[in-house]
């Protein structure tokens, strides 16, 4: 029996950005699942178990921070790989990211959908991929969320 590809949940109040991301996921053999309302994400969430969840922080109704902290609390927490997407890409954040939310990785926005494709593949452990994250564009760590 093979197993199922690994599903990748992506939470955007932008849908420009939904698709950019479902577009570069398309080429990766994984399942995308896309909403852009925070109340779906933690549904979905809920009943599909993603083994990674690209977010954005900054939503209506709810903070990315707190649509993470729902998500993780209706699944199994070490099992969810966390990649962030925003266009608050300062220390603050970052920090928060790394040390208090224990992201995976932050990317900034905007951002190159090749580099997207590359770093999912590599924190999912893809066939094919390198077993380590690629520093970030500005050097600041391994991870992509660490204080520079």
């Amino acid at each position: 029996m093979v197993a199922e590809p690994p599903l990748v949940l992506c939470l955007d109040e932008d849908w420009r950005t939904l698709q950019i991301v479902a577009r570069a996921l398309a080429t990766l053999p994984v399942r995308c699942l896309t909403t852009d309302t925070p109340a779906e994400a933690i549904r979905l969430a809920g009943h599909n178990r993603p083994a990674l969840l690209i977010l954005n922080l900054v939503m209506p109704g709810l903070t990315g921070w707190e649509v993470l902290e729902r998500i993780r609390s209706c699944v199994a927490p070490q099992a969810l790989l966390v990649l962030v997407l925003s266009a608050n890409d300062n220390r603050v954040e970052r920090l928060l990211a790394k040390n208090v939310a224990r992201v995976d990785l932050f990317m900034p926005q905007p951002f190159d959908p090749a580099k997207l494709t590359q770093q999912v593949g590599q924190i999912l452990r893809l066939p094919g991929w390198h077993s380590h994250y690629l520093p970030s564009a500005d050097g600041d760590g391994v991870n992509g969320a660490t204080d520079a």
